[in-house]
């Protein structure tokens, strides 16, 4: 009887608010935030236009808001968010060129592992560099002896870039090996100077 009453009462019980908390506006990638903040919504149940729409203006700071003002000063009457939506990407997504740019002459190893490297050149290239082209642009910002072993294989991306990992680790661990403690002799010669 009371599990009756239990499961009635679930059964009866609607959510009128659910909250979200957003991640703030990421004006270098925002169709990848777009994509963050959809799963949010998915998370919490929330399909109504309005909603969305009003969860992405409290989420987005005042310059970001004053770009697409129009927009939120006179939303239209259907798909509000998906036009904001739209807008916000268009409006802070690179262009094409420049990424081409910045994959053809903007991108370093730096200390990074080169699966990362290469997964930023891949994002970058899109559909619109072939695997010959991403792979002798990738090879060609590895460090020398990594790009002579790895010309040697015939994997493909993934497998080349695994490998590449390894050799990574390996030169790194190999030069924190090569420290050599300084004798007793040096430190007072050196103390002595």
């Amino acid at each position: 009887m009371q599990g009756e009453n239990l499961n009635s009462a679930i059964n009866d019980t609607t959510v009128s608010r659910v909250g979200v908390k957003l991640p703030p506006f990421w004006k270098a990638n925002p169709a990848l935030w777009f994509v963050q903040l959809e799963a949010q919504f998915a998370l919490a149940g929330i399909t109504a236009d309005d909603t969305k729409f009003n969860h992405v203006i409290s989420a987005i700071d005042s310059d970001i808001l004053n770009c697409v003002c129009d927009i939120i000063l006179k939303p239209p009457d259907a798909d509000k968010y998906s036009t904001l939506k739209n807008r916000l990407i268009e409006l802070h997504s690179e262009s094409e060129a420049s990424k081409i740019c910045t994959l053809l002459q903007g991108l370093e190893l730096g200390d990074q592992r080169p699966s990362q490297l290469l997964a930023r050149m891949k994002a970058l290239a899109g559909d619109t560099v072939g695997d010959p082209l991403l792979r002798s642009l990738w090879l060609g910002r590895l460090p020398n002896n990594t790009q002579t072993i790895l010309t040697a294989l015939k994997e493909d991306l993934a497998g080349l870039a695994s490998v590449a990992d390894k050799i990574n680790d390996l030169a790194n661990y190999s030069s924190i090996n090569s420290v050599t403690p300084q004798t007793s002799d040096n430190r007072v010669a050196q103390f002595e100077k």
